[in-house]
């Protein structure tokens, strides 16, 4: 019998990898404040639900955070297309309209003292503990759905996203396919509201595929990454949490999810870190092919260009060479001394003046 607490970081593991895998297709068509909008969205649903029916059903606030959910989708594209409001505005104030409405009516809860509506606090911040065996089959369900659906329609939103001219010659009907993946994002986002909650929701769906957009470029290889990154934050982060008492899971995930999206901002190949890095190699690289190049100039480069030439000679090409200059590059191998005061190319040496020629060239 596997323990309860395995249960739910194996649910919510599943669920990591998912959202990783649909937030890669947020991130890439630029939907990230979008996600965030909609997972406020469910505020409002979720605690009118409360108000009216004081029922604490996880499958009634499901169905009203997803009504919620398509109520703000509704209203973005109404107003999108009815006023002359940019997209990030529009999404801005109805991310704000629902937290106010959703802030009033949880104020209206408390003051009527209904009984266990301190429960509902568990949807801001996630709560594994609340976490029930048939909650776990669900997101299992709920999950595997999403995945499948992202699959099957994988290559065409890869032509909506990438190619937009293809897709018209080959019919690929972009209002259905974003239809589609508005259902397959609020279905993820309600589902995650028991995990790590309103407010963080939208930071599980976008950090992974943000943390493994830096080590890739390849939509396969981002999607792998992304889900691997979620897994690891949501199961790690439930982990954690249970081991703690009074800290839900919800900022422990979001804490993690944003650790490893920071570290491979700062670490991936085209990270700071590694640029900053890279770049420092490079110029100290070509100011010792500067140096390196000294040695070329008063010997035939095809007869002998590991000729050991007198120190005063070097000297007299250029700028005087410092002598931990040339210290510094025999401890790299780039040159030797065959005698005091005489100084020779390596074949290693010589390896690194063509190489850069070859890279101008």
């Amino acid at each position: 019998m596997i323990e309860h607490i395995t249960m739910i970081m194996l649910a919510t593991g599943f669920f990591g990898a998912v959202t990783g895998i649909i937030g890669s297709w947020l991130l890439l068509e630029q939907k990230s404040l979008f996600a965030d909008t909609i997972a406020h969205a469910t505020f409002p649903g979720i605690t009118l639900i409360f108000l009216i029916t004081h029922n604490q059903s996880p499958i009634i606030f499901m169905a009203a955070a997803l009504l919620g959910c398509l109520i703000a989708a509704f209203l973005t594209k109404s107003l999108k297309q009815n006023t002359t409001l940019k997209k990030d505005t529009v999404l801005g104030v109805i991310l704000a309209a629902s937290f106010g409405i959703g802030s009033m009516l949880l104020s209206k809860i408390q003051q009527l003292n209904i009984i266990n509506s301190n429960l509902i606090t568990k949807y801001f911040l996630g709560n594994a503990a609340t976490i029930m065996q048939e909650d776990c089959l669900i997101i299992i369900i709920i999950s595997l759905l999403s995945l499948l659906t992202t699959l099957i329609y994988k290559r065409q939103y890869c032509i909506i996203i990438f190619d937009s001219t293809f897709s018209k010659i080959t019919q690929i009907s972009r209002q259905y396919i974003s239809k589609i993946m508005l259902v397959i994002t609020t279905l993820t986002i309600t589902t995650g509201l028991q995990i790590v909650g309103i407010i963080l929701m939208s930071s599980l769906l976008i950090n992974p595929a943000a943390a493994a957009y830096q080590w890739t470029k390849r939509l396969t290889n981002m999607m792998i990454l992304a889900a691997l990154f979620g897994f690891a934050s949501t199961s790690t982060g439930i982990y954690i949490s249970s081991k703690l008492y009074h800290v839900p899971p919800g900022p422990i995930i979001i804490i993690i999810a944003t650790t490893i999206t920071l570290l491979s901002i700062l670490l991936s190949p085209q990270g700071i870190l590694t640029t900053w890095y890279t770049d420092k190699v490079q110029k100290k690289e070509l100011s010792y092919v500067q140096l390196l190049s000294r040695f070329l100039l008063f010997n035939e480069f095809k007869t002998d260009p590991f000729y050991a030439h007198d120190l005063i000679t070097l000297k007299m090409i250029g700028k005087e060479i410092p002598t931990h200059k040339l210290l510094e590059l025999e401890q790299h191998g780039f040159i030797t001394t065959p005698k005091k005061n005489f100084w020779a190319l390596t074949a290693k040496g010589l390896c690194l003046l063509k190489k850069q020629k070859d890279i101008h060239t």
